[in-house]
C-alpha cells in the first residue's frame, strides 16, 4: 500500500497522495511479501488470475496500470530510504515480486536495499 502511495502510479487518477510534511518527515518505508506487478505474479501463479485478481481488479489482458514497477518517481522522495523483505518460506508470492521491485528502484536511483535470506516462515506468518 505504501509504495502506491509515495509512487505515482501509471493512469491513477484518483491517486492518495502523502502531504509534503509527510514526505519531508518520512525517512524510511519498509515492505514484506508484497506483490508490486500483478502480471508477472500471474506468470509465476496463473491459478490467482481467476480467484483473486480478477475478483478485485475485475477481468483485464493487462495489469500494468496497476504496477508499481512501472510507476514514477517524484524528486520529492528521493531522500527516503527503501528495505524489501522476502521469507524464503513464502509460496504464496515468489521471490521474483520483490526482486522485480528491488530492480525497479535500484534503476531509479534510491537508497534501497533487500533482506531475501534471513526469514523462513510462510507467507501469512511474517
Amino acid at each position: 500500500m505504501l509504495c502506491t502511495i509515495f509512487l505515482r502510479m501509471s493512469g491513477d487518477s484518483e491517486r492518495v497522495c502523502p502531504s509534503d510534511e509527510l514526505i519531508k518527515v518520512t525517512a524510511a518505508i519498509i515492505m514484506s511479501e508484497g506483490i508490486y506487478d500483478i502480471d508477472v505474479l500471474l506468470s509465476s501463479f496463473p491459478k490467482y488470475r481467476s480467484w483473486f485478481i480478477e475478483n478485485t481488479f475485475g477481468k483485464r489482458s493487462s495489469f500494468e496500470v496497476v504496477s508499481a514497477i512501472k510507476a514514477t518517481l517524484d524528486q520529492k522522495i528521493q531522500h527516503i530510504r527503501w528495505l524489501i523483505i522476502h521469507s524464503r518460506g513464502d509460496t504464496l508470492v515468489d521471490e521474483r515480486q520483490s526482486q522485480e521491485m528491488y530492480d525497479f528502484l535500484m534503476g531509479k536511483s534510491c537508497l534501497v536495499s533487500k533482506s531475501f535470506d534471513e526469514l523462513g516462515d510462510e507467507h501469512n506468518d511474517i
